[in-house]
Order: C-alpha cells, then structure tokens, then sequence
C-alpha cells in the first residue's frame, strides 16, 4: 500500500512537471507568433547619421513596403512671412520607386569668407547659359549678401568637371545648386542667341537643323562633377539605363535643380528647402522677355523676335535619333521635375508649399504691376528688356514688397 502511495505521489508530480512545461512553451510560442505578425506589419529603421557627420535623420519608417520620409524640424524665431525656420539636415534618401528627394537644410546657409580650392566651400550657382540665368545668379547674391554679410559665391558661366572642383566640397559647408531647361527649348534658345542674333543671321532650316544636331547632352555635361570617361563620351548614344544612373548622379550631386519651366515652383521649394524668407525669390521678370537677348562680348541687347522651331527640325528633334543624342539631358529633365514633386509631398508636405506658393504668386504679381506697367521705372525699352532689369531695381522690388507685406 506504500508503494501504491508512493506511486501515485510520483505519477502527480510528473505530470504537473508536464503540464507546467507545455504551459510555458506554449507562452513563449504565442509570444513569437505575436511578435512576428508585429514585425512583418511595421517597422522602424534606426537613424542614420548626415552626410557629412551632422545629427542622425529622422527614422524611415516602412509600412507595407511604402516608404514615408519623416523629417525633423524645429521652429526659429518667426520672421514677417512665418515661414523661416530652423531644420535638421536630413539625409539624402531616394523615395520609392527611386525618386530622389531634396533635403531640408539645418540653420542658416553657409557663410564663408573664402573657399579652398581642394574642399570647396560656400555658395555655389552654376550659371548654365540660355536658363533665364541672371534671374537665378540675382537670387544667389542677394543670398549671399543677406543681413549684411559678405559670404563667398561663385556666379559665373563654368563647365564644371573643367573649372571646378566640386567632386571634393564640403556638404556642409557649402551650397550648390542651378537651373536647366528643357533640352529642345535650351537648343533653340542657343539657335537663336548664338547663331541668330550674335551673327545677325535669317534663320532658316537648314542652319536651324544643322545647329541642334550638333554634340548632344550639353546641359548634362555642362554641369556634371566628375569629368566623363573620355572626351566623346557625353555625345554617345546611351543605353536608357545608363543615361538615367548618370542623371541621377548628377542630381545627387547637387544640393537642388531648379527648372526654368517651373519658376514658381521651384523658388518655392527652393524658399522652403533653405528657411529663406518670401521676398528672398522676387525677381522682376523681363518686359520684353523672349524678343531681345544680350551679348556679353559687346555689352549690347539685340532684337532676336520670337522663338520659334520649323516643323521639319521640330520632327528631327522628337526623331530617335536626337533622343538617343540627348538621352542623359532628357532623363535629367525627367527626373528633376519628379524630384521636385516627391519633394513638395514627401519632405515639405503639400499644404504648405501651395500656402508658400500663394504667398510668392501675390507678391510677384504686385512686383509685375508695380515695376513694369507704371512710372516707377523710368528707362528705355531697350535698357529694361533683358534680365539686367533684375539686378538694377532690386530696390523698386523690395519697396512693393514692403507695401504688400503689411
């Protein structure tokens, strides 16, 4: 009979052991399956750290395979628009689908004294001919001299691969940025500038055809970093997916592209992107925009009449054969205007930017009406027609601005 008890005593022992063991291992299965239904819902990436050794990104957050850029900001003092404010320098990250967005900028914009010729620092605008360029280089200087400062900026016509060493900046530390037209326009522009109005020629066809056939990929070429392999190789047909991994190189490489067929938008974005105020992208406009041109060699401005394109080379310039020469300019294009799009929706946030766009438009067109269609200028048609205008009444802009603002 003891050893019946004793048995018995035994037999409960070990199944309660059992049990016990089966409850716990079913914990720790319910646990794992909990954890990883979690995981496969939801994410988070760590933060990475800037570029250039700064604070670490905002995380990325990934939720069904969507990628959602989540940027950090922290307000400064508001200025007369509340618009300007203190931003962390966000990481570059491609959007879904390999969009490339541009970053918002932490603090206020470089302000060097000098820069290096082997880590180039400070602004930096490459004026890319035939781009409405003297609108964007007066934006630039104002920039540069804002508040009263006397910050270092380069401004000029350059080739960049030849004339600068830009692969080698301080991110930093510097600021880089230019605007590009859209290749079929920036040739024809050049027809009529280059070949037209500095020679005093009659356009015609075959010399209109004969000038867009020539080279290829210049805007590309004109501003890329790195030099290219070898000297013919930005005229090659590329396979169309080379020439987008090189346009997104280039596009990368830039802090931000603007596109002349965007101003609004992209001073906007541009605005936004750098915590700068409103009246920082007025510009006035030229009255005669599109039938005079300036020539630098003689300082003089020249009737041009409009632009136009006959039927014969606007068919060569859709034709495969020109779209294979201009590739790398055509998918650069392509991919700034989307860049500028994923921007405004994915770092700046729509609401706002079409807030900052408004603003911008009421203020241009109170700097159109007041500067160009009144006595305030006083100037011949020819002294007020190029984009000279721009430079010499900055102050007429800035008194509208004042007027308005209020």
């Amino acid at each position: 009979m003891r050893h019946t008890n004793n048995y018995s005593r035994s037999s409960r022992s070990f199944f309660c052991r059992e049990r016990d063991i089966l409850l716990f291992l079913s914990f720790i299965l319910c646990a794992a399956i909990l954890g990883i239904s979690w995981l496969t819902r939801t994410w988070t990436v760590l933060p990475e750290s800037s570029l250039d050794g700064g604070d670490p990104i905002s995380p990325v957050r990934l939720k069904k395979n969507r990628v959602h850029f989540a940027t950090s900001t922290s307000t400064s003092k508001s200025t007369s628009t509340g618009m300007n404010q203190t931003v962390r320098l966000a990481n570059r990250k491609d959007h879904e689908h390999g969009v490339h967005v541009f970053s918002i900028r932490r603090g206020p914009l470089p302000c060097e004294r000098n820069s290096p010729e082997a880590a180039p620092r400070g602004i930096y605008y490459i004026k890319v001919p035939k781009t409405n360029s003297t609108h964007w280089q007066d934006i630039a200087k104002r920039i540069a001299g804002k508040d009263g400062k006397k910050c270092f900026l380069f401004d000029q016509h350059a080739q960049v691969s030849d004339e600068l060493h830009l692969q080698n900046r301080e991110k930093h530390r510097s600021l880089l940025f230019t605007f590009l037209r859209e290749p079929r326009d920036w040739n024809l522009a050049r027809y009529f500038h280059h070949y037209v109005a500095a020679h005093k020629r009659i356009p015609n066809p075959m010399d209109m055809k004969r000038f867009v056939s020539h080279n290829g990929n210049e805007q590309s070429r004109y501003i890329r970093l790195t030099p290219w392999e070898d000297e013919e190789d930005s005229n090659k047909s590329q396979s169309q997916s080379r020439a987008v991994a090189i346009a997104k190189e280039i596009l990368r490489d830039y802090d931000f592209i603007g596109l002349v067929e965007e101003p609004e938008l992209s001073l906007v974005v541009f605005r936004l992107l750098f915590g700068l105020e409103a009246r920082d992208i007025l510009y006035v406009p030229s009255a005669l925009a599109g039938t005079i041109t300036y020539l630098r060699l003689n300082g003089t401005c020249v009737p041009t009449g409009p632009q136009f394109v006959y039927p014969d080379v606007d068919d060569f310039m859709h034709s495969d054969e020109w779209i294979r020469a201009n590739e790398i300019d055509l998918a650069l294009y392509k991919e700034i205007r989307k860049s500028l799009e994923a921007t405004i929706d994915h770092v700046l946030g729509r609401d706002t930017f079409e807030a900052a766009l408004a603003e911008h438009k009421r203020l241009m067109a109170a700097v159109v009406s007041k500067c160009l269609f009144s006595e305030i200028i006083d100037a011949p048609p020819m002294d007020i027609g190029t984009s000279i205008l721009i430079a010499t009444k900055w102050d007429v802009a800035m008194t509208v601005y004042r007027a308005v603002s209020h």
